[in-house]
């Protein structure tokens, strides 16, 4: 059975900088109020704010609802099927890794080359 791709993209974009302990309740509410892509596209963007009142982060609420609007306007309302389609998609920028942090070698404090001039 393929899990439903609205549930899969709904929990990942909840679960970015959030616990997964503070989302189980988010996510049934949003999948009761709003239980497909076309639902949550046709409901107002405030009242999808106000349902993610508490996750933090509103700039994803916001794009949540935004790429809720444009898969709903693909045609059948469905998901992209490839990375290239979802790229197209208003919240979908890839995934980055942080910068690496410096290795011990070339780490220096601020303060020592300072130190070391005098």
């Amino acid at each position: 059975m393929r899990p439903d791709p609205y549930h899969v993209w709904l929990s990942e974009v909840m679960l970015q900088q959030t616990a997964v302990a503070a989302v189980g309740s988010y996510f049934a509410t949003f999948t009761t109020r709003w239980p497909d892509v076309r639902a949550l596209a046709g409901a107002p963007r405030d009242a999808v704010l106000a349902a993610w009142a508490g996750l933090g982060y509103y700039a994803r609420a916001r794009n949540l609802h935004r790429t809720a609007v444009a898969v709903a306007a693909r045609p059948g309302g469905r998901f992209p099927e490839t990375e290239a389609e979802l790229g197209g998609c208003p919240a979908s920028a890839p995934t980055r890794r942080p910068p690496s942090p410096p290795s011990p070698s070339t780490a220096r404090p601020p303060w020592s080359t300072a130190m070391s001039s005098g």
